[in-house]
Formats: C-alpha cells, sequence, structure tokens
C-alpha cells in the first residue's frame, strides 16, 4: 500500500506549486474503460487560501492499457507530481459524496476515510 511516507517524497510538478495534499483514504477503484484498476489512496490536492479541491487517485502500482495498440504502456499519468515513480499512478477523480466513513468518488472509487485520533492514524 502506497503511504504518506512514500508520497511526501514526491516532487509536485511546476504547475501545482503552491498545492497542498493530504491523503483523504485508501480504498479502491474497480475499473476505468473496462481495465481493472485496484488498490490505492485518494489525495486531496488544495491551493493555499482557496475553497477549490482536486482530487488524484494514486494506484499502489502502475496501471498498464492493457488495450493500447500505441506505445503507451499506461493507462494513468504522473498527475501532479514531476517524480518519475509516480508515472503510470495517477488519475484525477471528483469526490461525490461521504457517508459513514466511505468517500464515494468517480470511477466508482470507494476510499475508507482517514482518521487521525491524537496524532495517531487509523
Amino acid at each position: 500500500m502506497i503511504d504518506y511516507g512514500v508520497i511526501s517524497t514526491y516532487e509536485l510538478d511546476t504547475g501545482f506549486h503552491g498545492y497542498k495534499f493530504n491523503i483523504e483514504g485508501y480504498g479502491m477503484i474497480d475499473d476505468i474503460n473496462g481495465i481493472e484498476i485496484g488498490h490505492g489512496c485518494l489525495v486531496s490536492l488544495s491551493f493555499k487560501n482557496s475553497f477549490f479541491t482536486s482530487y488524484v487517485f494514486i494506484a499502489d502500482k502502475p496501471v498498464l492499457d492493457t488495450r493500447s495498440i500505441t506505445e503507451d504502456k499506461y493507462l494513468f499519468h504522473k498527475g501532479a507530481f514531476k517524480d518519475e515513480r509516480a508515472e503510470g499512478r495517477c488519475w484525477f477523480v471528483d469526490a461525490i459524496k461521504e457517508v459513514d466513513g466511505i468517500i464515494y468518488t468517480t470511477y466508482g472509487g470507494m476510499f475508507h476515510k482517514k482518521h487521525v485520533v491524537k496524532g495517531v492514524v487509523v
């Protein structure tokens, strides 16, 4: 499972300087365009003093495009990150709603909300 320790070492792309990221939860997206995706984390990106928040799904491992007939082997991209380790792992999604500690996103994503209690992630 990819976690904050790993993601915090990723360098943000120049277009996202000034953004702060936060891991919102862990879960999965079942499939996109018929390609099985799997588990990962939901990360929010917010610009200082802005009401708008973007969300990025970061897969535990790069997602291969099994239907591609071109040289592009990954379905996903690097998202907001410059780091090559993010290549093939990121996909922008929209948070739809949160119910009973589960965040639902576009593409059928379901993520268990990360809770922090007295400095401990539970």
